[in-house]
């Protein structure tokens, strides 16, 4: 499935896969929702061994893959709303939005020193309350543009039902606080959920050079984002372990005297 040529390239005389052409087009994806390169097939692997470990099909780990490497597919869709609203970079904006905390708190801290930096005070207080007013519908506007513009190019490139729609409901959350239809629990779709998981660990848990010094722990408040938003445990039948089990064995695959044992998971 993974490894079928694309024509053009055949004709060519040359092999390349639709597997390896999505996943160069992937790193174009991380660069443009600010995220590091490398982030999005990072995500790949760490959500294909949840989902083999999750016992899901070959068709549905296909569908996950997919889902995986093309989630931010619709992430240009919202730059420029975004530059507008908060009068900041995009990137920038994105990248620092993803590591804040849940809390009303951490959310006002973060809107009121990003917004308007450069302005003069009175655009800054004008933009700051009209995000504060309106902040709600600003995220479901921005969620839902992204959201839909992913699933729709999704589907014109002729990628199965399963994966638009799990790209579409990738910012849908466990406890139904989540965006743009605020599912929850068994209504967001399992690849949804996986792949949502798969960035947190990512995002969260960045691969380290070897000797450097490593959490043990995550820092208070990230538990908060796989338990509320991906819900992964409670779909798995007591497998309550799995996600810092997966965590676990992302740090390890940075870690040179552990690289055989990661070479055998991934197998």
């Amino acid at each position: 499935m993974f490894h079928q040529p694309i024509e053009k390239f055949a004709e060519a005389g040359e092999s390349v896969t639709l597997a390896e052409l999505v996943g160069a087009f992937s790193y174009a994806l991380d660069i443009t929702e600010g995220q590091p390169a490398g982030h999005s097939v990072r995500s790949c692997w760490i959500g294909s061994h949840v989902g083999r470990a999750l016992g899901l099909s070959s068709g549905d780990l296909h569908d996950l893959y997919y889902t995986l490497l093309l989630k931010d597919l619709g992430c240009s869709s919202n730059a420029a709303r975004i530059c507008e609203l908060y009068q900041a970079d995009d990137l920038a904006f994105k990248q620092g939005f993803k590591t804040i905390g849940t809390g009303l708190a951490a959310t006002l801290h973060f809107v009121a020193s990003k917004t308007a930096r450069n302005a003069p005070l009175h655009r800054r207080a004008a933009a700051v309350v009209n995000i504060l007013k309106n902040g709600d519908a600003i995220a479901q506007d921005l969620i839902v543009s992204r959201c839909t513009r992913g699933a729709d190019i999704a589907q014109s490139r002729r990628f199965s039902d399963a994966v638009c729609n799990s790209i579409y409901s990738l910012d849908e959350h466990w406890d139904g606080s989540g965006r743009p239809q605020r599912l929850s629990s068994d209504a967001i779709p399992l690849l949804s959920r996986v792949a949502l998981l798969s960035q947190i660990v990512d995002v969260f848990h960045p691969r380290r050079p070897a000797g450097r010094h490593r959490r043990s722990q995550p820092p208070r408040g990230e538990l908060a984002g796989p338990r509320c938003c991906c819900g992964i445990q409670a779909s798995c039948r007591g497998r309550t372990f799995l996600a810092w089990t997966v965590i676990a064995v992302h740090r390890r695959a940075a870690h040179p005297a552990c690289s055989r044992r990661a070479g055998a998971a991934s197998r």
